[in-house]
């Protein structure tokens, strides 16, 4: 049924309410009522299949962006903080996140080789944990940049040119106001990367997660577990048994 036919069943139905003639009514209901009421049915059908359609596809898309974008550099933040926890708070290695949002460990050792020319000593560097600005750089490179957000994109290449421009022995003014600005955009990269998260994470209605184990705002992920130094003797104090029932075996 068109716009028009419907028009002008609904104008019979206004007429013959305000005017009443010996018309049958079962007649009327059948010519025009039931024409109404189906039109109004195919309406609302149509309707409800729009909004389900769109509903549906806005849900796949967002939880798309979430995998494809936002997940990736979440895991990375998470694996990072729990380490900066374990490893990082003692005065000897402390790297707090307000001067490293993105740390960058490597551990060196030498190897003494024997070759025909004699012996040589040489230094293999490799990254503790994945926890390197290379390692991040890596994982954000696999970032849908179609779904994510401008801010986001402009902050990865920015950071990109930044590590690069600040790497190298020499010391350089260049270097120097690299340094300077990739630590401003490390700040703002994990920020981004944890409201991105938590954003999409409630707009897709997800389980929410209350641990007392860790807590995650839009500018920071924090571990929050609390570990005595009672507990730690005592850890160390078992672990010595293990090793020396071992070393007896």
């Amino acid at each position: 049924m068109d716009i028009a036919v419907l028009y002008e069943n609904i104008n019979k139905l206004i007429e013959y309410i305000m005017t009443p003639s010996s018309t049958d009514i079962w007649s009327f209901i059948a010519t025009v009522i039931a024409p109404i009421i189906s039109a109004a049915a195919i309406v609302i059908g149509g309707g409800f299949a729009l909004y389900k359609y769109h509903t549906t596809k806005n849900y796949e898309i967002n939880l798309q962006i979430l995998n494809e974008v936002y997940v990736p550099l979440y895991a990375y933040i998470v694996k990072q903080e729990t380490f900066r926890y374990i490893i990082m708070q003692d005065d000897n290695y402390k790297l707090s996140f307000d001067e490293n949002p993105i740390i960058e460990i490597n551990s060196t050792k030498t190897e003494q080789k024997i070759n025909a020319s004699g012996m040589s000593v040489e230094s293999i560097t490799t990254d503790v944990c994945g926890c390197t600005r290379k390692a991040f750089i890596e994982i954000s490179e696999t970032t849908n940049f179609g779904l994510a957000s401008p801010e986001l994109v402009t902050l990865i290449n920015m950071y990109k040119m930044v590590s690069y421009c600040s790497s190298g022995n020499q010391t350089t003014r260049e270097k120097a106001k690299a340094i300077i600005l990739q630590g401003k955009i490390e700040h703002a990269l994990v920020q981004e990367i944890l409201t991105g998260y938590n954003f999409y994470h409630n707009k897709l209605k997800l389980r929410k997660c209350h641990s007392n184990l860790y807590n995650v705002t839009n500018k920071q992920f924090q571990i929050a577990a609390t570990i005595t130094e009672n507990e730690i003797n005592a850890m160390m104090a078992s672990l010595s048994i293990v090793q020396d029932n071992e070393k007896n075996e």
